[in-house]
């Protein structure tokens, strides 16, 4: 176990879904007895990867996901809401480098609404 997003097998367990007319993953993970949401690693890689590869490539949007994780002590297996909020925030200053505020505020949003229920909304 350690800090956020570094979540120990035995006291957190996700719950995956597809959500229905969208094919994305959501997912929930108890963590300490309460539900959080949340992604898996890979799944917030997957969608930094999918979203901003048409502008920046396939590499550059793999890396620079990874590296802001990582930069931010996210190494686990599950990333809680908040945590996904500051990878985004982490990378909008690169991607607004490449394609503009508007469509980084375009991009960070679709990105977020792959991950998290409702876009992260409560």
């Amino acid at each position: 176990m350690g800090g956020p997003g570094q979540v120990g097998r035995e006291t957190a367990s996700a719950r995956t879904k597809v959500r229905p007319g969208r094919g994305h993953l959501v997912t929930d993970f108890v963590y300490r007895g309460r539900v959080t949401p949340g992604a898996r690693r890979e799944v917030l890689i997957s969608a930094i990867v999918v979203e901003l590869a048409p502008d920046i490539g396939e590499s550059l949007a793999s890396a620079a996901g990874r590296m802001h994780l990582e930069k931010l002590g996210l190494m686990g297996p599950f990333i809680e809401g908040p945590d996904i909020d500051r990878v985004l925030a982490a990378l909008e200053p690169g991607l607004r480098v490449f394609v503009g505020k508007r469509n980084t505020e375009q991009t960070i949003a679709r990105i977020r609404a792959r991950v998290l229920p409702d876009g992260g909304k409560p």
